[in-house]
């Protein structure tokens, strides 16, 4: 099973993803990391593009994050299935992936932004600033639409409700996967 988690930053694509992961066996490809450990390591015009992406919650291109997605995805066996936690976040991207697999699911997590907000607050990490948070909020607003209508088309699109607590989203995704 090929599963893409997408949604609000902040409604619980990687608590869900890995929730998942331990229920279906299959492995979580998540470019969240994978920006931070770039970012960390040897300079290089990839590692400037991805600290300006966490430092001012911009997106990194689509080229960088499919490279880096391609760069997971060589690490899973794609017959055996994997989750994808948090791409595309692009139609561009969301096309260039679907070049490479198909896809099972795609599960949109809904959540109100002002939630999204809140939970990326309490969360504390490094990058989790309020207005890097607003900003990453609004990149997804403006994003989303034409990625949902992309998925919708195909048949693979299932909204799930992330609002009330990710434990609940993560088991209403299981419940709409039989």
């Amino acid at each position: 099973m090929r599963i893409i988690l997408i949604g609000a930053p902040g409604s619980g694509k990687s608590v869900v993803a890995r929730t998942l992961s331990r229920s279906l066996h299959i492995p979580v490809i998540s470019i969240g990391q994978k920006l931070r450990d770039l970012v960390e390591g040897t300079p290089s015009p990839e590692s400037e593009a991805a600290r300006h992406a966490l430092e001012t919650g911009e997106l990194i291109p689509d080229y960088l994050a499919i490279k880096l997605f391609k760069e997971e995805l060589a690490q899973v066996d794609p017959e055996r299935g994997f989750l994808v936690d948090g791409l595309p976040r692009t139609i561009g991207e969301a096309r260039m992936i679907n070049g490479l697999f198909s896809i099972n699911r795609v599960f949109h997590l809904r959540v109100a932004p002002s939630l999204a907000f809140q939970r990326l607050l309490r969360r504390g990490r490094v990058d989790d600033l309020p207005e890097r948070i607003q900003r990453r909020i609004d990149i997804y607003t403006e994003n989303i639409t034409p990625i949902l209508a992309f998925y919708k088309s195909m048949g693979v699109l299932v909204e799930a409700d992330a609002s009330s607590s990710i434990s609940d989203a993560a088991r209403e995704v299981m419940s709409k996967l039989q």
